[in-house]
């Protein structure tokens, strides 16, 4: 992943704020891969996955969807996943949860038929 400088304007003057990072194709290949391999039900690529959002390595960092892909993996098995998922848990608030498992129900409905 490359960064470059980010700036904001300030009463006229740019102010730097930090590195955005920007990711290149392959990291975003490599993403994309990823996302479909966890779709297809992987339940190593949704842990791998969770891990990204939950890091912001190679994916914006994202704990209601972080808290999905674990809640996923860990429904279909992952050993970890259950684990993790409740540390996160610790970190969001009430809704951030409700909204994760709607997105997790949401992924069962459409890739597994509803199927838990």
């Amino acid at each position: 992943m490359k960064t470059i400088g980010f700036y904001l304007c300030f009463v006229g003057f740019l102010v730097p704020i930090g590195p955005l990072a920007v990711a290149s194709d392959a990291e975003d290949s490599a993403f994309n891969e990823l996302r479909a391999e966890a779709d297809r039900g992987a339940i190593a690529a949704q842990f791998a996955l969770a891990e990204k959002y939950a890091q912001g390595n190679g994916a914006p960092q994202d704990y209601v969807r972080a808290h999905k892909w674990f809640n996923l993996a860990a429904a279909l098995g992952h050993k970890d996943a259950r684990q993790s998922r409740e540390l996160f848990s610790d970190l969001m608030t009430p809704a951030q949860i409700a909204d994760a498992q709607k997105l997790a129900r949401e992924w069962f409905a459409q890739h597994r038929g509803g199927e838990k």
